[in-house]
């Protein structure tokens, strides 16, 4: 019986023994979830404590401000040689370490002019950097298009034929490079190529990077180096766009001829060569313009590619010729000597007269753009200007 009655004393001081351990341990965990609540109570705090520090009027800039930098440019219409001497007058530029937000990571992004110009202040701005130079290089997003987002960018480029790997091709000053970086704020960045230099037996690629350690920085690569994905082609892209052909009337003027060449890009090239008829001009002649338009098959040889002349606005009194309905039959023949027909159409826009087509790889097309004055000869002075709109 006393064995029994001490086992019965015995077991209430161990039930009190296990009490106490099972108290403490839900008191160890009263205090975790207490602490982990108190954190999660003053961390909005500590990042509107940030915010508030954030001074959103420092370092704003206007577009006068940015440009000035490089007002004095003499431009050379050569988008690489324009795009290079952009991004060099930006070297040293710092994302701003008073204006910034604080993400929802904790991350602190800065202002930059880049960004502020793309629509997005405190974005990452490697891509607005190089696209910020492309712009005011005057390279059109017709041409060579243009994404805030590095993938979407990328794959842009690739549709366009502009975009090639890194081992495809050689890299050329004015164009585009790709990058897969550590220790940056994104995984793949976008810089410009400034200049490519044979140097002990190597190849080197000097760059301008945006976003880079926060802020615009001229990096160096090898040519084979791990870290360079690819060559985004703007020189495949080049158009001269600012050079024109003027077909002029001028009373009891001798006849002339002009030439101009315009180069879409390593595939496409037209030349344009004005006239009149005849040693005189007369009232009511017919003036023209001569086109000839060669296709490389050097991409693609399976696709067209689309081609507008934009005439602008007609003078007075004359008229464009030979297109009936708007549209006129272009005969061209290929290397077997085959004779196919491209459709030349005659469009108007707010008072602009356009010709477009298409016109398959490899095939060279020549024809002529007449213009008729039905009331007599233009006055002096009056022009006609063609242009090479785009591709």
């Amino acid at each position: 019986m006393r064995e029994n009655g001490n086992n019965c004393i015995n077991e209430p001081k161990e039930n009190r023994e296990n009490h106490r351990r099972v108290r403490a341990v839900l008191t160890l965990c009263s205090v975790l979830v207490a602490a982990a609540v108190f954190w999660q109570l003053i961390s909005p705090g500590i990042a509107k404590t940030e915010m508030y520090d954030s001074d959103k009027t420092a370092d704003i800039e206007t577009e006068e401000q940015w440009i000035s930098g490089f007002k004095d440019l003499v431009y050379t219409q050569e988008w690489g040689t324009d795009i290079v001497a952009i991004a060099k007058t930006q070297t040293g530029y710092c994302e701003s370490k008073k204006n910034y937000i604080v993400t929802d990571k904790q991350e602190q992004k800065g202002y930059t002019r880049y960004g502020a110009w793309s629509g997005d202040a405190y974005g990452n701005w490697d891509t607005a950097f190089a696209a910020f130079c492309l712009h005011y290089a005057n390279v059109p997003k017709e041409a060579f298009p243009v994404e805030n987002d590095i993938d979407k960018w990328i794959e842009a480029m690739q549709e366009a034929e502009l975009y090639k790997e890194a081992a495809d091709i050689q890299p050329k000053a004015g164009n585009l490079i790709v990058l897969q970086k550590q220790e940056q704020e994104t995984e793949k960045q976008i810089g410009i190529i400034t200049e490519v230099e044979d140097r002990k037996g190597k190849t080197y690629i000097h760059t301008m990077e945006g976003n880079c350690d926060n802020q615009v920085k001229e990096n160096e690569y090898e040519i084979d180096s791990k870290e360079i994905l690819g060559y985004g082609l703007v020189d495949c892209a080049a158009v001269t766009m600012q050079k024109s052909l003027k077909v002029s009337g001028t009373e009891q003027t001798d006849a002339e001829e002009q030439g101009i060449g315009e180069t879409i890009n390593e595939r496409l090239a037209i030349e344009l060569t004005a006239g009149r008829n005849g040693d005189l001009a007369e009232s009511g002649e017919t003036l023209y313009a001569k086109v000839i338009s060669r296709y490389s098959k050097a991409n693609n040889p399976d696709r067209n590619v689309g081609v507008v002349i934009n005439i602008g606005k007609l003078p007075e009194g004359v008229t464009l010729a030979g297109f009936a309905n708007g549209s006129k039959e272009v005969v061209w023949k290929d290397e077997q000597n085959q004779e196919h027909t491209i459709i030349l159409r005659c469009v108007e826009e707010n008072g602009i007269s356009y010709i477009e087509y298409e016109q398959p790889a490899g095939a060279t097309v020549e024809f002529e753009v007449q213009f008729n004055s039905q009331n007599g000869i233009m006055a002096n002075q009056s022009a006609v200007t063609l242009e090479i709109e785009k591709e």
